[in-house]
């Protein structure tokens, strides 16, 4: 059985702030949180993806179609790309609950859920250049 780091007998409440503050950015930009099924397993560091509503309903079908035709997934590289991602890392990329993305964001600070929208409206920004005129 995999191990979670985040569930013993109850939700930690670090892990369930931070994750509570992410949804509730992407709520407001209209974007979709996405946990990898190896999300806070083993060696991950509570991975989270972000998606534009787009990219997620054109992943969710293609999916669907693949199950269909060939009872497979299609291949990382047919999938669109989430914008953004975070993991609890700290500045050496080390599991740590007090840092976000290699220590890009210190959630011990009091401005930490700015810091998040930040990164997200940053990353939103970064994503209409790159699909500017396609």
């Amino acid at each position: 059985m995999n191990k979670n780091r985040n569930y013993n007998y109850v939700l930690n409440p670090i892990y369930q702030a931070q994750q509570q503050t992410i949804s509730k950015i992407c709520s407001k930009y209209g974007l979709i949180l996405y946990y990898p099924n190896y999300h806070a397993k083993d060696n991950d560091c509570n991975t989270v993806l972000i998606y534009t509503r787009e990219a997620a309903e054109y992943n969710a079908k293609l999916e669907i179609e693949y199950q269909k035709k060939y009872s497979c997934y299609p291949s990382s590289e047919e999938y669109k790309k989430y914008i953004c991602s975070f993991t609890n890392t700290d500045i050496n990329g080390h599991f740590s609950y007090n840092f976000m993305n290699n220590g890009k964001i210190d959630l011990r600070s009091l401005n930490y859920k700015t810091d998040i929208e930040n990164f997200i409206k940053e990353s939103i920004k970064k994503n209409e250049v790159i699909n500017c005129g396609k």
